[in-house]
């Protein structure tokens, strides 16, 4: 199990080559042990010292210079594309309501990741407002 995409839903997409894990069940994965870990908004919906658990976890199960990879949408992007009408109100409404704690810009992902001992090697938009980070763990 090389590669983790982690997620906390009950239906997890598929990611080709990563194996779907919660949470609870990446606890469990030996450490140093995994290549990469790939989340979609997983750090929207926990709080701070969730979010803090989350990332202190990854590290301790990446190998040295593992991979992180972050999927999230960018608050301000989201916020400017509703503005200029880039994308539906009703769209942007349920990206802002959707059980989501915690609302995140690019660099404060970047920020936060950083804190625990990753360096940042990518970021780019995928779309209007949606950021990809690319992580390693040094």
């Amino acid at each position: 199990m090389n590669k983790i995409h982690l997620h906390n839903t009950r239906n997890p997409i598929d990611i080709p080559k990563y194996h779907s894990l919660n949470f609870d069940q990446m606890v469990k994965v030996k450490n140093n042990s995994v290549e990469s870990v790939y989340m979609l908004d997983m750090l929207d919906y926990h709080n701070k010292a969730q979010g803090a658990t989350i990332l202190q976890t990854i590290y301790d199960k990446l190998i040295t210079n593992g991979e992180l990879i972050i999927q999230s949408p960018d608050l301000k992007q989201l916020i400017i594309c509703m503005n200029f009408n880039k994308i539906d109100f009703n769209q942007g409404k349920s990206i802002l309501y959707d059980q989501r704690i915690i609302m995140h810009q690019m660099e404060d992902i970047i920020n936060k990741v950083c804190e625990h001992n990753f360096k940042c090697k990518a970021k780019k938009y995928i779309n209007t407002f949606e950021c990809f980070l690319e992580f390693n763990k040094i």
